[in-house]
């Protein structure tokens, strides 16, 4: 499934697909471990290791980038709303950029490993982190620490449904309304959970030893049977279905409705990152590998 009115014809989207991946320099055996991917609206971002940023706006191929010096450590989240990108990572790094071009340093102060970050909701801005740290932020630049009920990692977070979700250690979900206040809730697991994304109405989360679950409201939620024993480390929704990343390479499709159905990465190395944007899923991992999509089931490996 892909979105409509991207390229035009399916002939147009083949092309420009192949000129995205062969822009990713596919001739190198090895990469940087690349830890999270977003769309700007523009522009591919992707964080990695060593506090850098890689862009590509389109099928001109990837640039990097360390907005941070001297560097901290390595950036693992990255999320898009409205003209604003922020990238959080080690120390309590988060960069914020208006055209995914130049970075502001604009770090939270106590040197929390923060590991998950969205925007467009309630309140702004959710970033989370090891330890169970949460903060929040109209602007992206400043940040105020909220008291949350774990102390265990969380690792990612969404807003929808007019909820915030966050996800993490043993099985750990949390939700809020507003940003600021912050409660638990059942998750049917106590396997850690590495990814969250929202999408005609339902939530999914991934987590270790191939653990999905759902949720229509963030408060009550079900396992979602696949097949699997490696690591889910990410999900997103996008094109009319959910697309999860794992170890090893794993790939899975879901629809609210459906099965969940395994597809080919055709690689072999972990994905720890997935996104949506301009009509195409991009998933990037371990060894500078990058995986792109246009329905999910079909995909074309590069490196960065």
């Amino acid at each position: 499934m892909v979105r409509q009115g991207g390229f035009g014809t399916v002939l147009g989207r083949a092309l420009l697909l192949g000129a995205v991946v062969s822009a990713c320099g596919g001739s190198k055996t090895q990469g940087p471990p690349l830890e999270a991917v977003g769309w700007s609206g523009s522009t591919w971002v992707v964080a990695g290791e060593g506090d850098r940023l890689w862009t590509a706006p389109g099928p001109q191929g990837f640039s990097a980038t360390r907005p941070i010096s001297p560097a901290t450590g390595n950036l693992y989240g990255v999320a898009t709303a409205g003209s604003t990108t922020v990238a959080v990572g080690d120390a309590g790094a988060v960069l914020v950029s208006n055209d995914a071009t130049s970075w502001e340093v604009v770090s939270v102060t106590d040197a929390a490993v923060l590991r998950g970050v969205a925007g467009g909701g309630v309140g702004g801005w959710v970033t989370v982190g090891q330890g169970g740290v949460i903060y929040s932020s109209s602007d992206a630049r400043a940040w105020t620490a909220r008291p949350g009920p774990v102390a265990g990692d969380l690792n990612a977070v969404v807003w929808g449904n007019g909820l915030w979700v966050a996800v993490g250690a043993d099985g750990s979900v949390l939700t809020s309304p507003d940003a600021v206040h912050w409660s638990s809730a059942a998750s049917a697991t106590v396997t850690n959970l590495n990814g969250v994304a929202f999408g005609s109405g339902h939530f999914v989360a991934v987590g270790d030893s191939g653990v999905v679950t759902t949720s229509t409201d963030g408060l009550s939620w079900s396992w979602l049977p696949i097949l699997s024993v490696p690591n889910m480390q990410a999900v997103a929704w996008g094109g009319g279905l959910f697309v999860i990343v794992g170890d090893d390479g794993s790939t899975y499709v879901w629809s609210p409705g459906t099965i969940a159905v395994e597809t080919d990465s055709t690689v072999g190395e972990d994905l720890f990152g997935v996104a949506w944007g301009n009509g195409l899923f991009f998933a990037v991992g371990h060894k500078g590998r990058i995986v792109v999509s246009q329905d999910g089931v079909n995909w074309y490996a590069r490196r960065i």
